[in-house]
């Protein structure tokens, strides 16, 4: 995939091009052309454009609207995750747009979250129409390499069956589970044993991995990820739809890998919720608060109006330890006159000195 120009129109293009290998097949390019052709044709807000099918010196190539944002699988692998109601407004609009490609005769065939792009306002689309129905993933290639991503390959793909619309909602089954519960269903790193999951093993329940999930989770996926296509939900909107409701019905929220967010708690004893005291601003000097008494004082109450005795680190405070006001109010007569001489004679008013020079550098920082 590479970000280039369309220097026709002078626009930003998302370029996929396809290997040598694959486009060294002749009757490979002519599908490639034709469903890129298909592709281009649908018309749907929450597909990506399509802008032009083509090959270039023996490689087949496909041009599409550039989305200069991120992709569902960031959203999945950045912790904590995706958030349960953003992540399920996200497969909604994908979910309309498999069923707007079903209607038109076309079979994605290789859903997962890095094939669904995020523009602004997560609004989404879905990518790789053209490419993914012109390689055939239901089948291996004469090479024997398997043209899908197995992680999210349905059950008849693998067999060799005729590939439906089911097939897209067991895929996107699998994406809406890992977005919920931030796994793929089947976790094998071997890929003989991860096509036999697909086809064998029942995949773990989302609120094993995810207790808040419940069941009513589990019995939308238990439906949707069957081994037997007429067993799934009719249409991809149904399915988030049943997801939306069992998610909601369990009061799921927040990302799968989110802490839970809890309050200031009360102390032992009390009847008052506890108060956080402000934090002062970054930078600001003021002083921390004062500190609690310490457990078992006694804190004295005391009547309006009246101020308050505080004892000092000498002698108790009291009338027969008050000093004289007017005795410290001549003292402070006395220390203000003898600080402004002091100033006054350093500065030359005194003795009839020249007043000091300050010199000025100025220093350009680049």
């Amino acid at each position: 995939m590479y970000r280039a120009t369309q220097l026709a129109l002078q626009r930003q293009v998302a370029l996929k091009v396809v290997s040598h290998q694959l486009s060294a097949d002749p009757s490979f390019l002519e599908r490639f052309k034709r469903e890129g052709i298909a592709a281009a044709n649908l018309d749907h807000p929450h597909v990506i454009p399509v802008y032009e099918a083509g090959e270039s010196d023996g490689m087949a190539f496909l041009a599409m609207k550039f989305i200069d944002g991120p992709s569902l699988d960031d959203l999945i692998r950045t912790p904590p995750g995706v958030d349960a109601r953003r992540g399920l407004s996200i497969l909604m609009q994908v979910a309309q747009a498999l069923d707007y490609a079903h209607e038109s005769g076309l079979v994605h065939r290789d859903e997962k979250p890095a094939n669904i792009l995020l523009g602004p306002g997560d609004h989404a689309y879905l990518s790789d129409f053209g490419l993914t129905r012109a390689m055939d993933g239901s089948r291996l290639t004469s090479s024997g390499v398997w043209m899908g991503t197995l992680e999210y390959v349905a059950p008849e793909q693998i067999r060799g069956a005729e590939v439906t619309s089911a097939a897209d909602r067991y895929a996107l089954a699998i994406v809406a589970y890992e977005a919920l519960t931030g796994k793929t269903v089947f976790d094998q790193t071997d890929r003989t044993a991860l096509l036999y999951a697909h086809m064998h093993e029942t995949p773990v329940t989302p609120s094993t991995r995810r207790p808040d999930l419940g069941r009513h989770v589990d019995e939308v996926f238990a439906r949707a990820l069957s081994k037997t296509p007429e067993e799934r939900p009719p249409t991809s909107v149904a399915l988030i739809e049943q997801l939306t409701r069992a998610v909601q019905a369990s009061s799921v929220s927040g990302p799968p890998g989110g802490a839970p967010v809890t309050g200031p708690t009360d102390p032992p004893g009390s009847h008052e919720p506890a108060r956080s005291r402000p934090s002062p601003p970054r930078g600001s000097s003021m002083p921390p608060p004062p500190p609690s008494p310490p457990a078992g004082s006694r804190r004295e109450q005391v009547p309006p109006g009246r101020p308050a005795r505080v004892a000092s680190s000498g002698a108790a405070s009291g009338p027969g330890n008050t000093p004289n006001k007017k005795v410290m109010v001549g003292a402070g007569v006395v220390a203000a006159i003898v600080l402004i001489g002091g100033i006054m004679a350093m500065s030359g008013v005194f003795g009839g000195e020249s007043r000091t020079t300050t010199h000025v550098t100025t220093v350009y920082v680049p």
